[in-house]
C-alpha cells in the first residue's frame, strides 16, 4: 500500500475517531479519570506507529477535529439562546448572562486539566454551587441552569441540540 494510501485511510480513521472521541463534554472531561491525556496520547502513538506517520502530524489532525467539534457546540449554543429569546422562555439579557457564563466555564473546565483527581473532583464540586448560585442571581428558569437541562446536560439539553418535547 503506498504511503498516500496510508496517510489517507489515517486520516479518515483519525478524523473519526476524533470526533467520537472529543465529542464528550467538557463535564464528562472534568471527571474522568487523571490519565486522559495519557490515553489519548496512547492513541495518537498508535495510530502513528501503525501507520508509519508522524505522531505529531497525527495530533494535529485529533486538535483540528476537536476544535471544529467545539465551534459547532458553539453555534449550536447561540442557536438555542437565541430561539428560547425568540419564544420569550428567555429573555436577551438572561441569554447574554448565559452566553458569558459559557464562555467562563470554558475557562474553568481548562484549568481542570494539570489538577489531580481529588482537586478536580473538589474544584467541580464548588463550581456546581458557584453555578447554581449564579443562576439564581441571574433569575434563570430552572431548565436553563447549568445541569438542568434534559439528562442534566445544561440550559435546556444545549450540549445536544435538544429542546424539551413537554413545552
Amino acid at each position: 500500500m503506498s504511503m498516500t494510501k496510508k496517510s489517507v485511510i489515517a486520516t479518515a480513521i483519525v478524523a473519526t475517531l476524533g470526533m467520537g472521541v472529543f465529542g464528550a463534554s467538557s463535564a464528562f472531561a472534568a471527571s474522568a479519570p487523571s490519565d486522559t491525556h495519557g490515553r489519548m496520547d496512547r492513541l495518537v502513538t498508535a495510530i502513528a506507529e501503525k501507520f508509519h506517520l508522524n505522531a505529531g502530524e497525527v495530533q494535529a489532525v485529533f486538535d483540528e477535529q476537536r476544535e471544529v467539534k467545539q465551534e459547532k457546540h458553539e453555534e449550536k449554543a447561540a442557536e438555542h439562546l437565541a430561539k428560547a429569546v425568540e419564544k420569550g422562555k428567555l429573555t436577551q439579557s438572561q441569554a447574554d448572562a448565559i452566553a458569558a457564563n459559557i464562555a467562563s466555564q470554558k475557562t474553568f473546565f481548562e484549568s481542570l486539566k494539570d489538577m489531580t483527581k481529588e482537586e478536580r473532583q473538589a474544584a467541580v464540586k464548588a463550581n456546581a454551587e458557584t453555578q447554581k448560585a449564579w443562576a439564581e442571581k441571574n433569575n434563570l428558569p430552572k431548565r436553563f441552569a447549568p445541569g438542568h437541562g434534559p439528562k442534566g446536560r445544561g440550559p435546556e439539553g444545549m450540549h445536544r441540540g435538544e429542546e424539551r418535547k413537554s413545552e
